[in-house]
C-alpha cells in the first residue's frame, strides 16, 4: 500500500467515525428532547405549551440570522491556517454583536405583537438570551477543521442532558413557563462553556492576549502594521 493510499484510508476512517458520532449524538439528543417535550406538553396543556413554542420559534428565526453563515467559511479557513486564535476571536466577537442586536430586535418584535405588558414579552426576553450566549458556538468550526467530532458532540449532549434535567426539575417542583424559558438560555450557556478548543484558540477570547494572537496571525501580523519606532 502506497503512502497516498494509506493516507486516504486514514482520512476515510476518520470521516466515517466522525459521521457515526454525529448521527449517534443527533439520535440521542432528539430522542431525549422529544420525550421531555411530550411530558412538558402534557403538563402545561395546549395553550401554555403553544405559547412557549411560539416564543422559541420567534427567537429561533433571529438566532439563525445571527449566525451569519460563518461556520462553513471559518472551518475552511481554519483547516488551512495554523494560527486560529485571531480567526476564532473575530468570529466570536462578530457573533456576539449580531446576537445582542438580534436579541434586541426579537424583544421589540414581541412587544409589537403582544404588547409590552404581556407574559410573552418576558418569555421572549429570557429565551432571547440564548442568541448572544450562542456566540461561542463558532468554536465548533475549530474542531471540524481538525476532524474532531467527538468533543463538540459530547459537549452538546451533556448540555442537552443538563438542560432536560432542569426542565424535569421545573415540572416536578411546579415551575411555570418562566422557569422553563430559563432552561433554554441555560442550555446555550452550557454548550458555550463546554466547547473549549486548544489554548492557542482560547487566547482569542481574552482581551489581554488579543495582541499576542494578532502577532501570530501570519501575513496580516500586527507587527507588520505597527509604526516603526522613532
Amino acid at each position: 500500500m502506497t503512502a497516498q493510499a494509506a493516507g486516504m484510508h486514514i482520512v476515510s476512517r476518520r470521516a466515517l467515525m466522525g459521521s457515526s458520532i454525529l448521527v449517534l449524538e443527533s439520535v440521542l439528543r432528539l430522542g431525549l428532547v422529544a420525550a421531555v417535550s411530550l411530558w412538558i406538553a402534557h403538563e402545561l396543556g395546549p395553550a401554555r405549551f403553544g405559547l412557549l413554542n411560539h416564543v422559541s420559534a420567534l427567537v429561533a428565526v433571529f438566532l439563525w440570522a445571527a449566525m451569519l453563515g460563518l461556520e462553513t467559511p471559518l472551518t475552511a479557513r481554519l483547516a488551512h491556517s495554523a494560527p486560529s486564535g485571531l480567526l476564532l476571536g473575530s468570529a466570536i466577537a462578530l457573533r456576539l454583536l449580531t446576537g445582542l442586536l438580534g436579541a434586541a430586535v426579537v424583544i421589540g418584535a414581541a412587544m409589537l405583537l403582544h404588547g409590552p405588558a404581556d407574559e410573552a414579552v418576558l418569555l421572549t426576553a429570557i429565551v432571547a438570551l440564548s442568541v448572544p450566549l450562542s456566540a461561542p458556538f463558532v468554536v465548533d468550526a475549530f474542531f471540524k477543521a481538525r476532524g474532531d467530532a467527538l468533543a463538540p458532540a459530547v459537549a452538546r449532549l451533556v448540555a442537552t442532558l443538563l438542560s432536560c434535567g432542569a426542565k424535569v426539575a421545573c415540572l416536578l417542583l411546579g415551575g411555570g413557563l418562566v422557569a422553563l424559558a430559563w432552561t433554554v438560555a441555560l442550555e446555550a450557556l452550557l454548550v458555550s462553556a463546554a466547547l473549549r478548543p486548544s489554548p492557542a484558540a482560547r487566547c482569542a477570547c481574552s482581551a489581554r492576549r488579543w495582541r499576542r494572537c494578532c502577532a501570530s496571525a501570519g501575513p496580516t501580523s500586527w507587527r507588520r502594521w505597527r509604526p516603526a519606532p522613532t
